[in-house]
């Protein structure tokens, strides 16, 4: 029976291929075991009986072993007889290790089971593979896939132009991607320095131990950091940036988000800032939302463009402000509402635009301000400009120090006045006004009390009780009023109000 594979020609060729190309070729075992090689190049080259497609090394597959890449070395031994396949090498190459393969221009597989195929390569790892040109695998296990590539660690893996993996366990993939023992660098110029870290995309850099960098540009080099975004930089140990640009440069600190403008990011120890161009800048501080700032030391901003300048400060809400800008001299302040404003040192302002300017003022209530040192103002549009006054009520003004004025309305403009009641007036010096005005004077002069609805103590020392009661009226007038003791001076006249005039005189009390 002729054998059609390895049938003779005219010009003393055999016609088939094992004929031509392996010595031995003609045994029916040796053609099975051939054929055998061939099935695996082409499961990891990607060849199927239905045309080209994608093995193990097309795009987006996995490196599943060694063994499957050393595939591609199987075709070597197509050129070589049975009695030859301890060192097998070819076309100028050197196989001195056991059972090594090399194929090629100044090849050489110098470990057992390696294989080197291509020009100038060398696989002096046992089982290591170096394929391409002028490569080097030369750990255990080490695979260098490329051009001037190299594997020089145990279990190393080099794939790309220039791709470099530098100690046991590093696999570098991507042009003139670098990676260091236990770590791993994938992409274009892609660089894992540190041990350990891990890089991945066009340009990143992970140079501190344990460090991960994901994003065009990204850079990790603190310790056990983390950097994912487009030129994210997270620079100090365990730092976290997130984001276009983030940016975390102090311990522990994080940033999360995108930033556009310089200046930004979280910048100081356990800082945190979170949003579109925030800035936490010093230890312990904290800025999310859009724009927000926390500048002093465990500052708390949160909202979009709050800030928080002074140390220990909060700013929560739209616009909110705790302290004055690059001043953290000015410590503990809060401001809570859309707007809100407490500039002074330990002062608290709560509520749409309310305003507290002045050291340990308090003003709540949308628009409320509180002005004067020490000052409270609670109540829509409230006022409290007065050093120790206090207002509550809406639209209550307080302006005279350490005057109060409660009720809608209530006004208290001097010194220790007090008005207590809507729309009521106490503008003379220690003068008191209890009760609700619609017109008068109020309390208006020195020490005057007015008590009741509409009264009017105008005269030093005056007392006006009732309805509608002027101490301008000396029939109304309480004046020179004294108790106790023999000579003592009554009242000159009182009228109590709607009631007929009574006259007091030489009256004493006990």
């Amino acid at each position: 029976m002729t054998d059609c594979t390895n049938r003779r020609t005219p010009g003393g060729l055999r016609g088939g291929f094992t004929g031509n190309w392996v010595s031995g070729g003609d045994g029916r075992a040796l053609r099975r075991r051939l054929m055998a090689v061939l099935r695996m190049a082409h499961r990891v080259l990607g060849l199927s009986r239905k045309g080209l497609g994608l093995g193990t090394l097309g795009i987006g597959g996995g490196l599943r072993s060694a063994g499957a890449i050393s595939g591609l070395a199987a075709l070597a031994v197509l050129t070589f007889s049975a009695q030859a396949q301890a060192q097998n090498a070819q076309w100028g190459g050197s196989a001195t290790g056991g059972n090594a393969v090399a194929i090629g221009t100044g090849t050489q597989a110098n470990g057992a089971t390696s294989v080197a195929l291509g020009a100038n390569n060398s696989a002096t790892g046992n089982a290591s593979i170096a394929i391409g040109d002028s490569m080097s695998a030369n750990g255990l296990n080490a695979i260098a896939i490329g051009v001037i590539s190299g594997a020089s660690g145990t279990n190393a893996l080099a794939i790309g132009g220039n791709a470099q993996a530098v100690g046991e366990g590093a696999s570098s993939i991507g042009v003139n991607s670098v990676a260091r023992a236990g770590s791993a660098a994938f992409g274009l110029n892609a660089r894992a320095d540190g041990l350990e870290s891990t890089a991945i995309g066009y340009v990143t850099r992970a140079t501190g131990l344990r460090a991960t960098a994901l994003g065009h540009g990204a850079t990790a080099s603190g310790l056990d950091s983390f950097a994912q975004g487009n030129n994210a930089i997270a620079s100090s140990q365990n730092a976290i940036a997130i984001g276009f640009q983030a940016t975390a440069t102090a311990i522990n600190s994080v940033n999360l988000g995108n930033r556009t403008v310089a200046g930004g990011g979280a910048l100081q120890e356990s800082a945190i800032a979170i949003g579109t161009d925030v800035r936490a800048s010093e230890v312990d501080a904290t800025a999310i939302g859009r724009q927000s700032q926390a500048t002093g030391t465990s500052a708390t901003a949160m909202g979009r463009n709050a800030s928080a300048w002074g140390n220990q400060s909060i700013a929560l809400g739209l616009g909110a402000v705790a302290g004055v800008q690059a001043n953290t001299a000015l410590p503990n302040s809060i401001a809570v509402g859309t707007n809100a404003v407490s500039s002074g040192a330990a002062s608290t302002a709560m509520g749409t635009a309310a305003n507290a300017t002045a050291a340990a003022s308090t003003a709540v209530g949308n628009t409320a301000i509180a002005s004067g040192q020490n000052a409270s103002s609670f109540g829509s549009g409230a006022n409290a400009s007065g050093d120790n006054s206090f207002a509550a009520g809406v639209s209550a003004n307080a302006s005279g120090i350490a005057s109060t004025a409660l009720g809608i309305g209530a006004a208290s403009s001097a010194t220790n006045a007090i008005a207590v009641g809507v729309s009521a007036s106490a503008s003379g010096l220690n003068s008191i006004y209890l009760g609700s005005r619609t017109f008068g004077a109020g309390a208006s002069a020195q020490s005057a009390i007015g008590i009741g609805t509409d009264v009017s103590a105008s005269a030093a020392n005056a007392v006006a009780v009732g309805l509608q009661c002027p101490s301008s009226d000396d029939l109304r007038l309480i004046s020179g009023l004294r108790k106790g003791g023999s000579g003592s001076s009554g009242f000159k006249a009182m009228r109590l109000a709607g009631g007929a005039a009574s006259v007091l005189s030489g009256w004493s009390g006990a």
